[in-house]
């Protein structure tokens, strides 16, 4: 509600002349958290899809129970699919022992294949990061705060970017004033 007015604050605390700067940063800024948010959605539909469709294929009960799970779980990197997975092969060596070790490969794979392939190509497309700058960020974040830097270590490599890329457009401005001056 108040997300504008916020904005003009924050704005005002720098050089009069940088506010108009500062003020399309914030719009770039908040238009990639937006995206990566998306995407974050994205990812946890397609995963809820995948596994609703594998727990009705192979004829398991709580198909959309485990899908929603599954999907939610998404947003927590690592510990989050890891729960859901143990959850659904546990569900499933109750009800259907005999295909336990396929849910549990089953839950395997797909995890692999989200966080490995299809989140880093899928929000590194949206927000014009290398898939392999994304797993790493990923990475390095787990390594520094856990699953909370896994979490955020796609934002903050956004955030980085766009403000380094800012100041980079902005120093090749005055550059360019000045060398037509002269």
């Amino acid at each position: 509600k108040d997300g504008n007015s916020i904005k003009r604050w924050l704005a005002d605390l720098f050089p009069h002349g940088s506010r108009g700067r500062v003020l399309r940063l914030f719009d770039r800024l908040l238009r990639a958290l937006r995206i990566y948010v998306c995407s974050q959605l994205v990812m946890c539909i397609i995963t809820g899809l995948v596994v609703f469709t594998y727990f009705t294929i192979m004829h398991l009960p709580y198909a959309s129970v485990f899908a929603l799970l599954s999907g939610i779980s998404e947003f927590v990197p690592v510990l989050g699919p890891t729960v859901a997975s143990a959850l659904g092969t546990v569900t499933t060596a109750a009800t259907a022992w005999d295909i336990t070790l396929q849910t549990a490969l089953f839950y395997l794979a797909l995890t692999q294949i989200n966080h490995n392939i299809v989140y880093p190509a899928l929000v590194g497309k949206s927000l014009h990061l290398h898939p392999v700058a994304i797993i790493l960020g990923v990475v390095f974040g787990g390594e520094i705060l856990g699953a909370a830097g896994m979490f955020l270590a796609v934002p903050f490599i956004v955030i980085v970017k766009i403000v380094i890329t800012d100041i980079y457009r902005d120093r090749r401005e005055i550059q360019k004033a000045e060398e037509g001056e002269q």
